[in-house]
């Protein structure tokens, strides 16, 4: 399984970075056949599924040109993975979670709503679901920079987006 994280340069990336202390804004699921689900405050408030093959083009839409993307491999058992995936397919149809994404940085005290999702979020919950069973996992309270320090990442390539 791969994921992408940013390096985003908006201020909203800006802020996330800054109370998160972290170089990471936001974090994408890169699928095996390199489209890519994110929660992302696009133009249509949804998850967004790419259903292009080209996976910088995937990364790029809706983001700030030139913004720095490094991908990672997250080594995961692959029935974990099979399943992650499910659960993952079957959020695009919900909202992103802007107030879980600028509360959880700020300290902001909210209750989950599981018909809505931040990045980092839904990238743990899919873990979760799949069956990574850690105390340590609070999908809801995992930001961006948490990922690194959450698992064991291998480095791939950094991209920049168009």
């Amino acid at each position: 399984m791969r994921i992408a994280l940013y390096k985003g340069t908006s201020i909203v990336s800006r802020i996330i970075k800054f109370f998160t202390r972290s170089e990471y804004s936001h974090v994408a699921i890169i699928l095996d056949n390199d489209k890519v689900i994110e929660a992302w405050n696009g133009t249509k408030d949804k998850l967004i599924f790419k259903r292009t093959k080209d996976l910088l083009t995937n990364l790029s839409t809706d983001h700030t040109p030139d913004t720095e993307v490094e991908i990672y491999e997250l080594p995961i058992p692959i029935d974990v993975r099979v399943k992650a995936f499910d659960f993952y397919n079957a959020q695009v149809v919900k909202k992103y979670d802007l107030a879980g994404a600028l509360g959880q940085p700020l300290f902001i005290i909210k209750t989950h709503d599981k018909n809505k999702w931040f990045c980092s979020e839904l990238l743990v919950e899919g873990l979760i679901q799949g069956g990574l069973h850690r105390k340590d996992l609070d999908s809801s309270k995992v930001s961006p920079g948490d990922i690194p320090r959450l698992f064991s990442l291998a480095y791939v390539k950094t991209l920049r987006t168009i």
